[in-house]
């Protein structure tokens, strides 16, 4: 135990917790002038077990708790100690712990708005009831005379689910690829999961839903265990196998931007398979290096037939895939179909008084160019 408090000195937080300041500037550098490597294991040839490890983490938070300086969690779960555990380096950790620190005070600050809201709902239907009882006259709205029934959250989550229900056994398969989870950092995966929120959401919420089929889902990893932990309640098929075990291979359509061939027309007997990545950096085609090997086929949205496109990438994000498949699915038009794109992906044009604003700003750039001369050659 005691050579295990020794190894902690090492790192930058607790050397500078233990040793008195050489001069008032130290002083104030404290916590900001970490070694290159924070982490004890880059200057041991040694790394740490995983006991030590978190034993450095709990150090280096308990500390900046202590010191008041820096915005950390009030406590810490589980999974948060399990990043920090994985994150590398002192300021690295110190950016998670604001990360957290945030999301405790907003969600704080959302249960009380949530507390005041319902007591104000409860102040008002009270005094709603007095008023009908002072009054002889029928009066229509919330919590009076109705002609309309309001139905509750229960009600409308069993209509969705009574649609999954029906597209489950009768609707148009999707796949989602879940076969790429190493090649994506922490921030990519969690960017993952919100854009499969919203393909649950809006999917049970169309009038004609796919039946979403999870293939190569692996609870080991981490974008799937937090999935199933995230939404317990939603009603898709979960497969550890490939689509390829589960499907017709002449029936299979890779979504993929990075392919040469369009898809002209939806095809309703065709079962689409759409990758479940995020990738904000190299920008590897994945997608297209699996459905080649595998040899299935490819298409891409024909979205320069329909849409001004930027100077950015034409990969979309899961979500909007998703409502994209929807609508013209529903519609069958295209044109319908790419109005669910962002508007920042759109070249922006400029409307007819900017391009005036434009042209008299050239003039004036003439007319200045042109004094500037006549002064030079006098």
């Amino acid at each position: 135990h005691h050579s295990l408090e020794s190894r902690a000195l090492h790192t930058g937080l607790v050397l500078r917790k233990k040793l008195p300041p050489k001069s008032d500037q130290e002083s104030d550098a404290k916590f900001e002038s970490p070694p290159s490597h924070s982490n004890f294991a880059d200057n041991r040839d040694t790394p740490l077990t995983d006991e030590e490890q978190i034993l450095l983490v709990k150090t280096e938070y308990e500390l900046m708790k202590e010191d008041g300086e820096f915005d950390v969690p009030s406590q810490l779960d589980e999974t948060q100690l399990k990043r920090l555990v994985e994150t590398r380096g002192v300021f690295a950790r110190r950016n998670i712990l604001r990360h957290f620190f945030l999301i405790e005070v907003k969600r704080i600050n959302e249960n009380e708005k949530r507390v005041k809201k319902r007591v104000l709902a409860e102040e008002r239907y009270a005094q709603v009831q007095v008023e009908l009882k002072e009054e002889n006259h029928l009066y229509y709205g919330l919590w009076k005379n109705c002609y309309f029934i309001r139905y509750s959250k229960q009600y409308m989550d069993n209509i969705h689910l009574h649609k999954l229900a029906s597209a489950a056994m009768f609707g148009q398969p999707l796949v989602f690829d879940n076969s790429f989870d190493s090649h994506m950092n922490y921030r990519e995966k969690s960017s993952l999961l919100i854009q499969l929120r919203f393909c649950v959401n809006k999917n049970r919420e169309h009038v004609n839903p796919f039946s979403f089929h999870m293939c190569n889902f692996d609870h080991k990893h981490n974008t799937a265990s937090k999935f199933s932990e995230g939404m317990p309640k939603v009603l898709m098929d979960v497969h550890k196998e490939s689509y390829l075990d589960l499907f017709p291979k002449e029936r299979l359509v890779y979504l993929t931007p990075d392919c040469k061939s369009e898809l002209v027309e939806y095809d309703h007997d065709a079962i689409y398979i759409v990758g479940n990545i995020v990738d904000r950096g190299d920008n590897v085609p994945y997608c297209l290096a699996k459905a080649k090997a595998e040899g299935i086929k490819m298409r891409k949205f024909p979205i320069e037939r329909f849409v001004d496109w930027g100077t950015g990438g034409k990969s979309l994000t899961l979500n909007a895939v998703i409502e994209i498949l929807l609508e013209v699915k529903e519609s069958g038009s295209w044109g319908n179909a790419f109005k669910k794109i962002p508007n920042r992906k759109f070249k922006k044009q400029i409307g007819h008084g900017k391009l005036e604003q434009f042209a008299n700003k050239i003039k004036d750039n003439k007319r200045t160019r042109h004094i500037i001369k006549s002064l030079v050659d006098e």
